[in-house]
């Protein structure tokens, strides 16, 4: 439109008719219309009104109104899409470098779908056009361009077909064989490379049915041994079982579960870190865990426990007064809740599975030195739950300030060890070797795991040995508590020297080196 400048009243009603025709002017898409203000200024925008004593603009500022006195001339300017029309129109249809550079053109211009419409007329005027096709998303199949759409049609058309060409039928979305469909009809279950009724299948799975519900076999065996356990004790008993472990527990399903799952993760780490499994009772017998929260029937069982494992009366009286014992051979790991939670429970059970496998490894009747028992207590909740909330270290004789005890990650222990070897603080090995169940300080329970820890990490052939030649030396269990100090540290020290080659001092100095350069 021919712009329009107001300069005698006597044409005023002559160009009012003119501008009459313009003045609801609509979109025009994506215009960048000018006004020219007098002074030199312009405003860009989308002109939305012209009257004679004014024109309206939109502009990213917002709508805004200028009097015609300020004007010196409006501009309106063809919108991208106009000029793209035009573009279109002149290029030649059958020039495809033409018609690629006007597509590039409307990519920058931000055309879309325009640029789609010219890259077709490309493909038009040159089918193998390798760039157009590209740039609209087709993909050569079999030597034909086609989109991914239609691509992937004929790929699963032609996977449809070499299905039927085999013999095989679509069922419930599924491609299978008639066998598998006519079995699947009448409710089988594939065993191998079978076809079986549920109830064989299931047999065949080596699964067991009790009243309605079909369990693993070793789930069976624990829950006829709950049964059989509950009707001695009087109390009712649920079981859990893994590989290695069964759990008959008077707390529910879900927490037996995680114990039993909780102490295979003990066997694991040290499985995998020692190359070493563990022995039951005989060797392929699972490792039994019993949890009590009531102190009936965990007194019950005791005895009943003294008398299966022959134990003496002094021992049966000892365990009930203790929140919980163990057995190394054949291994019974048993826990009383006492006044703990059930979240503690399980982290009692796994510290005693460490010492349990400790104690395993080697056949002689002797206790392990405390640091070791503890270290590897903490080192087996470590492994299994991150964490160590343990205090079996002083559980033994029945202190009960010890109940308060709460251990952290060892992201915590490893700082606090740090600072505490930098300032000559941590109690030296030597000296940690001579203290009793009840004389690990707090600050001594975290150095008794790191060094456990340590060798495992860094030596677990070594460390095996030595825990297996303590044991040897060591003292009897009948004589432990009557031995002096020095035939303990003797014993220790020479366990050390058997396994590493290194007294315990010259050990201590290099967990010491390796806290301060790796913690």
């Amino acid at each position: 439109m021919t712009s329009l400048l107001y300069r005698a009243p006597v044409r005023v009603a002559i160009v009012f008719a003119v501008v009459a025709l313009v003045v609801t002017s609509m979109a025009r898409s994506a215009r960048a219309d000018e006004i020219v203000l007098r002074g030199g200024g312009t405003v860009e925008g989308k002109i939305l009104e012209e009257t004679p004593a004014a024109v309206k603009i939109k502009t990213r500022f917002g709508v805004q109104t200028y009097p015609r006195a300020k004007i010196v001339k409006v501009v309106y300017k063809k919108t991208r899409r106009e000029e793209f029309d035009e573009r279109f129109a002149k290029v030649d249809k059958k020039d495809a470098a033409a018609l690629m550079a006007l597509a590039e053109w409307a990519r920058e211009q931000g055309l879309t779908r325009e640029r789609k419409t010219v890259l077709r007329a490309v493909i038009a005027a040159d089918p193998e056009h390798v760039a157009a096709h590209k740039a609209l998303g087709h993909v050569r199949v079999d030597g034909e361009w086609m989109s991914k759409q239609d691509a992937a049609r004929a790929k699963a058309d032609r996977e449809a077909a070499d299905k039927r060409a085999k013999g095989m039928v679509r069922y419930k979305g599924e491609w299978v064989t008639r066998e598998e469909m006519e079995a699947r009809e009448k409710g089988w279950v594939k065993v191998g490379d079978k076809w079986l009724p549920l109830e064989e299948a299931n047999r065949a799975r080596g699964l067991v049915k009790i009243g309605e519900e079909w369990v693993p076999a070793e789930e069976a065996d624990a829950r006829r041994a709950a049964l059989e356990l509950q009707g001695a004790l009087g109390v009712e008993l649920v079981a859990a079982a893994t590989k290695n472990f069964r759990v008959f527990s008077q707390f529910d399903k879900e927490h037996a579960q995680q114990v039993a799952e909780a102490c295979e993760k003990v066997l694991t780490a040290i499985n995998e870190k020692m190359g070493y499994r563990g022995r039951g009772a005989p060797p392929q017998t699972p490792y039994p865990v019993y949890l009590f929260k009531t102190s009936k029937p965990y007194r019950l069982f005791v005895d009943r426990m003294a008398k299966q494992t022959r134990q003496s009366q002094a021992w049966a009286k000892h365990a009930k007064k203790n929140q919980g014992f163990w057995i190394y051979r054949p291994p019974i790991n048993c826990d009383f809740l006492g006044h703990r939670r059930q979240p503690d429970v399980i982290h009692g059970v796994v510290f005693n599975q460490g010492w349990l496998c400790l104690e395993q490894m080697s056949g002689a009747f002797t206790y392990p030195p405390n640091w070791l028992s503890v270290g590897m207590g903490m080192w087996a909740e470590m492994q299994a739950l991150g964490s160590s909330k343990s205090t079996a270290s002083t559980f033994g004789y029945g202190k009960k300030k010890a109940a308060k005890d709460r251990w952290s990650k060892s992201e915590l222990w490893k700082e606090a060890l740090k600072v505490a070897v930098g300032e000559h603080r941590d109690t030296p090995l030597d000296s940690l070797l001579l203290k009793g169940l009840n004389e690990l300080e707090r600050g001594d329970l975290p150095k008794c795991w790191s060094v456990v820890d340590w060798l495992i990490e860094t030596r677990p052939a070594e460390f095996r040995k030595y825990a297996q030649r303590v044991r040897r030396e060591f003292p009897s269990c009948t004589e432990h508590e009557s031995v002096s100090p020095k035939k303990i540290r003797d014993a220790d020290a020479r366990a050390f020297e058997h396994a590493f080659g290194k007294t315990p001092g010259e050990i201590d100095a290099e967990w010491r080196a390796y806290v301060s350069a790796n913690y």
